[in-house]
């Protein structure tokens, strides 16, 4: 698992970090436009794990229990 620093950033370099993430996702309007859009911003492993966070959502909207689910 990658390491994070607690360390924040400062809030003009947070707020163009938005600006260019917003402008990119603007961009993508096709699941084409959406892997490029994915493998320019994260890893295999950071995809894998935001498509197993959407996996769990979409098995509670089943009806799933947490424990069936883990």
């Amino acid at each position: 698992m990658t390491k994070i620093l607690k360390q924040g950033i400062n809030q003009n370099l947070d707020n163009q970090i938005l600006d260019i993430l917003l402008e990119n996702f603007r961009c993508v309007k096709t699941s084409k436009n959406l892997v490029g859009f994915l493998n320019r911003f994260l890893t295999p492993a950071e995809q894998l794990m935001i498509k197993k966070r959407l996996a769990i959502i979409l098995l509670l909207q089943e009806g799933r229990r947490t424990k069936e689910i883990s």
